[in-house]
C-alpha cells in the first residue's frame, strides 16, 4: 500500500488509473498533475486533489 500516488497527466489513461488504484484500495491519496483546464467534475472520486505543477505536490510513494 503506497501512502501517496501522483500520477502527471489527468487524461483518459490517467484517470484510469486512479480510478483502478481508488477501486483496489492501494493508496491512501491519489494526486494528479495536469496544467489542462480538464473537467474533472464528469469523473467523481478519481483524483483527491489536482495540481498544476509537479512542483506543488511533494514528495510521492511512487508516479506515474
Amino acid at each position: 500500500m503506497f501512502k501517496k500516488i501522483v500520477i502527471v497527466g489527468c487524461g483518459l489513461i490517467g484517470t484510469s488509473i486512479a480510478l483502478a488504484a481508488k477501486k483496489n484500495k492501494i493508496s491512501n491519496f491519489i494526486l494528479g498533475v495536469d496544467n489542462s483546464k480538464i473537467n474533472l467534475d464528469k469523473i467523481p472520486n478519481s483524483f483527491d486533489k489536482v495540481y498544476s505543477s509537479i512542483k506543488d505536490v511533494g514528495k510521492a510513494d511512487i508516479l506515474i
